[in-house]
């Protein structure tokens, strides 16, 4: 932790002082060469290198770490007190020219990234430092970057980990605002009817779904739950307004027959009717409706039928019809 620590006091000082970019170079090439081991007598570290880009163009990294012949790691560096958010860019065209595999962007904080082998997308944001004193994550970071233990199959190794992990973290992400929509309110609430219908009857269910409201939210977000909340107020004030519960017609009437037609077919016709005398027709598609699957909790899961949505948009009823003759 001793030389993160000593790397955070140099750039605080920079900080500080709001130094211009090419005296902040000079502390990065320091804390590189000083701190973590590198070598500019071997020229293990290369500064303003200039490559040559076509015939008359030419590019020049701020740094580049070498072993022996072989480019390492590409590094830019900005300001300190410059946000670095919108400079990688100009990173990766380095990093590709170079053939490198890591980059860092050095500013404000530190940003990793990492081009996967024969991958035509932009390299991947690995690890985001800030250079704040005992950051496990910086210390773990720089252990990486220390000449003596450098090691790029362990680097992979470490990118490769972190992807991971941002992949689980998407996923769950992906899932909450899944659950936070409408779709995702209607697959709860399909849940809650089938499960149900174990023990019930449709007729029992629909009575308990037609009066219940379903809302899925964040506990970690303060900003969310007060939208919820908002929400919830609003429409509580509506259902104060309105009583009873949405009308559902089957075409064919028996309902078990429909439920076969259904499951058979897929498919069935929803027909809207309004308050204003309105008419409209939506196909709905059931893919997944099997023999256990709820017939009213399905239909009552859609975002249309939901207690206080049918209020809203003027709905007085909901024929569901599917053709026998097709």
């Amino acid at each position: 932790m001793e030389k993160w620590n000593e790397i955070c006091f140099l750039i605080s000082e920079h900080k500080n002082n709001n130094a211009k970019e090419d005296f902040f170079q000079l502390e990065i090439e320091h804390i590189f060469e000083k701190v973590l081991g590198w070598s500019r007598f071997k020229k293990e570290i290369i500064t303003k290198e200039r490559t040559k880009v076509g015939a008359s163009n030419s590019v020049v990294p701020d740094i580049i770490i070498r072993n022996a012949d072989n480019n390492l790691i590409v590094i830019e560096v900005k300001r300190p007190n410059i946000s670095i958010d919108n400079h990688q860019k100009q990173l990766f065209s380095y990093m590709r020219l170079h053939k490198v595999q890591f980059g860092l962007l050095i500013g404000d904080k530190i940003q990793f990234f990492y081009e996967t082998p024969n991958d035509t997308k932009p390299p991947k944001l690995i690890s985001e430092i800030t250079f704040t004193p005992d950051n496990l994550e910086g210390n773990e970071f720089i252990e990486l970057l220390n000449k003596e233990s450098y090691n790029e199959d362990k680097i992979i190794k470490f990118c490769n980990d972190k992807l991971d992990l941002i992949e689980i973290e998407k996923e769950k992400k992906d899932i909450i605002n899944f659950l936070k929509s409408e779709e995702g309110e209607g697959y709860v609430i399909k849940l809650l009817a089938d499960d149900l219908y174990k023990k019930h009857n449709e007729e029992f269910i629909d009575e308990i779904i037609s009066q219940i409201l379903i809302s899925v939210k964040t506990s970690f977000s303060e900003i969310d739950n007060t939208i919820s909340y908002s929400k919830k107020i609003t429409t509580q004030n509506i259902y104060q307004n309105t009583t009873g519960k949405l009308p559902l017609e089957f075409i064919p009437n028996d309902r078990d027959v429909f439920k076969k037609l259904l499951i058979e077919k897929k498919s069935a016709k929803l027909i809207f009717h309004y308050s204003n005398g309105n008419i409209e027709e939506k196909d709905w598609i059931v893919r997944n409706f099997t023999e256990t699957s709820n017939l009213i909790g399905n239909l009552r899961s859609r975002p249309e039928a939901r207690k206080g949505k049918w209020q809203e948009q003027g709905i007085i009823k909901i024929v569901a019809q599917i053709d026998i003759k097709n």
